[in-house]
């Protein structure tokens, strides 16, 4: 339970690495035996905590797509000359990258 719970808070809090860390000590747990009363709980909190890492990665898709939205519109900045003639000035941004 305790790497349940340590799971959750790091994934609610965002922090990747201290999610990946409780989750590998939850699956060398996991290879002890449960007691059948507590598995039903047990079962329920890790799809609870499954639930939430897709909420976090499907929140995280969002925001890159939100820079890439971002950089697309400053890569192409329109504007309007003074006789109302649309010019499209493109600008160079450096590409955002995947760590």
């Amino acid at each position: 339970m305790r790497h349940l719970k340590q799971a959750r808070e790091a994934v609610i809090a965002g922090d990747a690495a201290r999610a990946m860390a409780a989750i590998e000590k939850l699956s060398k747990a996991g290879e002890m035996r449960v007691d059948d009363a507590a598995r039903p709980h047990l079962q329920r909190q890790v799809e609870e905590l499954h639930q939430l890492a897709l909420a976090a990665q499907k929140g995280a898709r969002m925001a890159m797509d939100q820079v890439r939205a971002i950089v697309e519109a400053a890569r192409s900045l329109q504007t309007y000359d003074s006789v109302g003639a649309r010019r499209v000035a493109v600008t160079v941004a450096p590409v955002p990258r995947r760590y």
